[in-house]
């Protein structure tokens, strides 16, 4: 039975709600700009790679972009150099890479990547990036590892191409689901400038 007027035999009358539109699923979500040095201030991240050139030069970029990041755990490789600080400091960061770095800070360069770096011992091809226990208690709750080693020769020999493009990769996995850490991996395969078209071997690069 349908009620009379405004106030019927079951109430005041309620009138039904509006229907809802769905949103038009195919209309373009506005969303804001990558703040990288925001997301990157205060950071702990793990370099690889950074003895190389191309790590150097995305080391020295790093810094100089992004200087409020926090540290920087660099993994050097064990060698007849000394510590990995001597290496780091004494062979790596005095590179040409590094000099747009150091014309920035002038007199406080030493000052400033002493401050944002950590060398640490390892070796890519062994299981967690091979860092010393002690080195890895200092890790946890580490935030990104920046994979940029790499073997780029056309030759190596096969167990250490594995070892290093293969299983160094695997490795850095490994340290960031132990860690919590986030990975960027970058590849070392097919880099040929910023030509257009084909490559052929006996042609200049020009890159």
């Amino acid at each position: 039975m349908r009620p009379h007027g405004k106030n019927g035999a079951h109430g005041p009358h309620v009138p039904a709600a509006p229907a809802t539109r769905r949103p038009d699923s195919t209309a373009p979500v506005a969303r804001p700009p990558l703040d990288v040095a925001r997301l990157l201030a205060g950071r702990r991240i793990l370099v690889t790679g950074a003895t190389g050139f191309v790590g150097k030069v995305a080391l020295s970029l790093l810094l100089d972009r992004y200087p409020g990041i926090g540290k920087v755990f660099v993994l050097v490789r064990p060698g007849t150099g000394g510590t990995p600080e001597a290496r780091f400091f004494g062979k790596v960061v005095s590179g040409r890479p590094f000099d747009p770095l150091r014309a920035r800070h002038g007199a406080g360069f030493d000052a400033f990547v002493h401050e944002k770096c950590v060398p640490i011992a390892g070796d890519v091809s062994a299981p967690l990036l091979g860092i010393p226990a002690a080195d890895l208690a200092r890790l946890e709750g580490l935030d990104l590892v920046l994979g940029s080693a790499g073997l780029v020769d056309f030759d190596p020999s096969l167990e250490l191409a594995l070892g290093v493009n293969v299983r160094g990769p695997r490795h850095a996995l490994e340290l960031c689901r132990r860690t919590g850490a986030a990975l960027v991996h970058v590849s070392t395969c097919f880099v040929a400038g910023t030509g257009a078209g084909g490559l052929w071997a006996e042609a200049p690069s020009g890159g």
